[in-house]
């Protein structure tokens, strides 16, 4: 029983661990490749017309994997103007969850 215990509570540290790092990650991630446009807090920029993120009801106009497939692929506006770059070159699939789970956390 006691050594049980033990080795959940190691596997808990560890598990809270590695989740924490990748949140760090995806903070990064945030600041290098979505800041510019979004903001350092997800509330968008006006002048460029980009989403506030930071409002529940926006976040709630999409799921998951709309932001995950509008991350990979990029967004066009009805006219066929780029709105956002695809970043499915530049950023890994474990990436774009990280930062589809980081944009969930700066919904207030």
């Amino acid at each position: 029983m006691k050594k049980t215990l033990i080795v959940t509570s190691v596997i808990s540290a560890l598990l809270v661990g590695a989740a924490s790092a990748r949140a760090a990650e995806a903070a990064e991630l945030w600041t290098k490749n979505c800041a510019a446009c979004h903001g350092k807090e997800g509330a968008g920029k006006a002048k460029l017309g980009t989403k506030d993120l930071s409002v529940a009801a926006k976040q709630d106009s999409f799921s998951d994997e709309k932001l995950f497939t509008e991350l990979k692929d990029g967004m066009k506006d009805s006219d066929g103007k780029v709105r956002m770059k695809p970043f499915a070159a530049k950023l890994s699939d474990a990436d774009l969850k990280a930062l589809v789970a980081y944009v969930r956390t700066l919904k207030k």
